[in-house]
């Protein structure tokens, strides 16, 4: 799968659409939702360096697996820093 789906999240026109996805994947469904306005608009500030990362991984991901219609990855991430 590549960056040309139509559709796929992160493609521009996709971009919030991805966010939203992660963010809820993440943190819980309806998280993105429930942000206040400028902290959305901090993320989608920088949705486009998100995108930029995630389909560099892409070639790594099953075939479908970040298409918002049909998850493929289903399971728990730890996320470290430091």
């Amino acid at each position: 799968m590549s960056g040309s789906h139509q559709g796929w999240p992160f493609n521009p026109g996709y971009l919030e659409l991805g966010v939203k996805i992660f963010i809820n994947g993440v943190s819980g469904e309806g998280t993105f939702g429930g942000l206040p306005g400028p902290v959305r608009n901090i993320i989608m500030e920088n949705a486009p360096a998100m995108a930029a990362q995630i389909s560099a991984l892409n070639h790594l991901l099953p075939a479908g697996a970040m298409h918002p219609s049909k998850p493929a990855l289903r399971s728990f991430v730890l996320m470290m820093s430091g």
